[in-house]
Order: structure tokens, then sequence, then C-alpha cells
């Protein structure tokens, strides 16, 4: 699990901070609405306190099952498979970077997780990974991680938020199922402010009481 901390810096009492996390845009996918996307795109840009997370699975290619036939397809023909990595990063750049630029503020984007869903190339590294070094975005690696937001201001006063952030595995049928599976990851962190996940395809809002 990764661990990222942001610095804000200088800040003053009334400063706001409004996180909208993204997950399972799929892009490409049948459920993929592009009207919807750039719809929630001019909510969040035009938001002057809005930061973007991203949780995963932002295009809706491989999955676990796939990358692993691609593995055995190319397993004697490694410059066969470099050659059609370069096909898929020229689709990165002509179709799915410029619709998630509609979407997020690169500058305003906390980090992007890799989900289920990513095309993994011949040097080990993933098409998530891609998008990241493209546009200066923090990767946050596969599975989850934790943000550390750290907020001062000049009379040194300061505070720390802490979000845990997953993409998640399996898929509950039922709100109760759902709800359950973040119970267990809330039970398995101290110090967590907020936990947010994505592949549920739910977006639940669920207080969770714990005590520390």
């Amino acid at each position: 699990m990764l661990s990222k901390n942001y610095v804000f810096k200088n800040i003053s009492s009334n400063y706001r901070l409004n996180i909208y996390p993204l997950a399972d845009i799929h892009m490409g996918g049948l459920g993929f609405n592009q009207r919807e996307a750039e719809r929630i795109g001019k909510i969040i840009k035009g938001d002057k306190d809005a930061v973007t997370v991203i949780l995963g699975d932002v295009t809706d290619e491989d999955r676990p099952s796939t990358r692993d036939v691609r593995k055995i397809m190319f397993n004697d023909r490694k410059e066969a498979y470099s050659a059609e990595d370069k096909q898929h990063h020229h689709y990165l750049k002509s179709e799915v970077i410029p619709l998630l630029l509609k979407m997020i503020e690169p500058k305003k984007c906390l980090g992007m997780l890799d989900g289920d869903h990513y095309r993994l190339y011949a040097d080990g590294s993933t098409s998530i990974k891609y998008i990241c070094n493209m546009l200066e975005i923090p990767y946050l690696g596969d599975g989850q991680t934790v943000l550390r937001l750290s907020f001062g201001n000049k009379n040194k006063m300061s505070c720390d938020y802490n979000i845990h952030c997953h993409h998640g595995i399996n898929f509950a049928k039922t709100l109760g199922g759902k709800i359950n599976s973040l119970e267990d990851i809330a039970r398995s962190f101290e110090g967590i402010d907020a936990f947010i996940r994505g592949h549920c395809h739910s977006p639940i809002p669920v207080p969770i009481g714990k005590y520390c």
C-alpha cells in the first residue's frame, strides 16, 4: 500500500477544499456516457475549491484475465509486445487523455489508482502510470493508498486529514453487502478520517461510527 502526503501552507481560517472522488469511468465501455462525463467535468471545473482523486478503471479494456492471456501470447515475442504498447500509447494520447482533461485539472488531482481495468505494458508499467506521467499527476499504484492532507497557516497552526483510497475487490449485489465491505476496511485502519472506494459502481455516502 502506498501513502502520499500533500502540504497546504499559509491558508486562511475559512479555507475550503472540496474533494471529488472519481472512479469506474470505463471509457470505451458499453456503459460509458461521454455527455455525462463532460457534465461532471463542468461541475468540477466550475468549483474553484475542487480537487479530484481517481480510484481506478479509467478505461474499460484489459482486466486480470486478459492481462494474463496477453502475457502468454507475447511470451516469446517481446518486440511484438512493445510494438502493441506503442499503439496503445497513441490511443491514450488521442482519445483518453483529451476526454480526461475535460473532467479534471491535472494540477488539482491528488492522484490515480490502477483499479481492475488497465493495460499492463511489456516493461511492467501500466496505462494509468503512463497517463499520470503524461499529465504530471501522482501515480498511486495498484489497490489502495492513504492520502494525508496537511494544512497550516502563518501562526504555525496545522491539522491533518487522512483519506484511505481503495479501488475495491469482489462485487456485493445488495446495499448491505457493500456497506459491510466498507466497514471491514474501516476496522483495519486507525486514524483515517474518510474512506473512499470505487469498483461497486454505487455512489453511497455512509457514516460509519468507530471507537479509537
